[in-house]
C-alpha cells in the first residue's frame, strides 16, 4: 500500500512554555485534549451520540470549556476527527466551539466530516481537509505532502507543532483518518476506531512514536497486540471502553494496561 501523509505544521510560539509538561486530558470515548502550555489540540471531541448509552459524551460542562476556552480546556488551536460516527463527532458543537472559542482553532477532518460541520454552519475557512489523490498526498488546493499554516502570535519566536495524517481502515464507506500529533517534542499517535484485522500499518513505518492511544479491542486481536508490541518503546493508553465498565472489569479485560475512562482525568506525557 502506498503511504499518504498530510501534514499541518502549526507555526506557534513562544519558548517560555517550553519547560513545561506535554499534558493529555480525556474527554469521553476517544475524545482527547493535548496541551503544552498556552497551545492544544482537541481530537475526536465533541460528540453527540453514545449508542443507547453505550458510551459516554462530554459533560455539559466540559462543551462549555471547549467553546469558551475555560478550564479545563483552554484556547484550542485545532480540533481533529478520526471519522464522522456519532460517538467521534458533533457537527453543531464543532461548528459552536470553532466559532466562539477564543483561539478561533482550524478544523482537520476528512470529507465527510467537513461537509456536516459546513451544513451545521461551520466556517469552510477553518475547515481542511486531508485527502489522498491518484496514489499521491494532496490538501484541497495542494498538491503537496505539507501544509504549513501560520498563525499570527503576540511573540517573535516560533515553534512548530506537526500534525500528520494517514487513513486506516475503520469501516467500508467510512472515511478515517489516524493523527500523529508532535508536540513539546513528545510524538502521539492517535487510531481513532481502526480495525486492525483489516488495517494496513505499513502506512506509519518509519515513524516513531512516545505514545500511542488505542480503542481497547486492539488487545483482543492478535493484529492488534502485534502493532503494540511493535512500538514497545511507546507508551500506550487504551481508550473507547463502554461507559458502565469498572474500573475492576477494565483492569481484568485490559490485563493491567493503561487506559483512559473518566472525564477530566490527565496524563503527564513528557519527561
Amino acid at each position: 500500500m502506498k503511504k499518504f501523509a498530510f501534514f499541518l505544521a502549526l507555526m506557534l510560539a513562544p519558548p517560555a512554555f517550553a519547560d513545561e509538561p506535554v499534558e493529555l486530558t480525556f474527554i469521553a470515548n476517544e475524545g482527547v485534549i493535548i496541551r503544552h502550555g498556552d497551545r492544544a489540540v482537541a481530537i475526536d471531541t465533541p460528540a453527540s451520540n453514545s449508542y443507547d448509552e453505550t458510551f459516554a459524551l462530554p459533560s455539559a460542562e466540559m462543551l462549555d470549556a471547549m467553546t469558551t476556552g475555560g478550564d479545563p480546556v483552554g484556547e484550542l488551536d485545532a480540533i481533529l476527527f478520526t471519522h464522522i460516527h456519532g460517538d467521534h463527532f458533533d457537527a453543531p458543537d464543532a461548528a459552536a466551539i470553532l466559532l466562539e472559542n477564543p483561539g478561533r482553532p482550524y478544523l482537520l477532518a476528512a470529507d465527510q466530516v467537513v461537509d456536516a460541520f459546513i451544513e451545521a454552519g461551520g466556517d469552510d475557512d477553518h475547515a481542511l481537509r486531508p485527502r489522498t489523490v491518484d496514489g499521491s498526498c494532496e490538501t484541497v488546493d495542494q498538491s503537496e505532502c505539507r501544509y504549513t499554516l501560520t498563525m499570527p502570535v503576540p511573540h517573535s519566536n516560533r515553534i512548530a507543532l506537526d500534525i500528520d495524517a494517514r487513513p486506516l481502515f475503520h469501516r467500508e464507506e467510512i472515511e478515517h483518518w489516524t493523527y500523529r500529533v508532535e508536540m513539546g517534542g513528545v510524538s502521539i499517535l492517535h487510531l481513532g476506531d481502526t480495525q486492525p484485522q483489516q488495517a494496513d500499518f505499513s502506512i506509519w513505518d518509519g515513524v516513531t512514536f512516545d505514545v500511542i492511544l488505542y480503542p481497547y479491542w486492539f488487545l483482543q486481536m492478535p493484529e492488534g497486540v502485534a502493532f503494540l508490541e511493535a512500538h514497545r518503546e511507546a507508551r500506550a493508553i487504551a481508550f473507547h471502553i463502554p461507559a458502565a465498565a469498572t474500573d475492576a472489569e477494565i483492569v481484568e479485560a485490559l490485563n493491567g494496561a493503561e487506559y483512559l475512562h473518566t472525564e477530566g482525568e490527565t496524563r503527564i506525557l513528557s519527561e
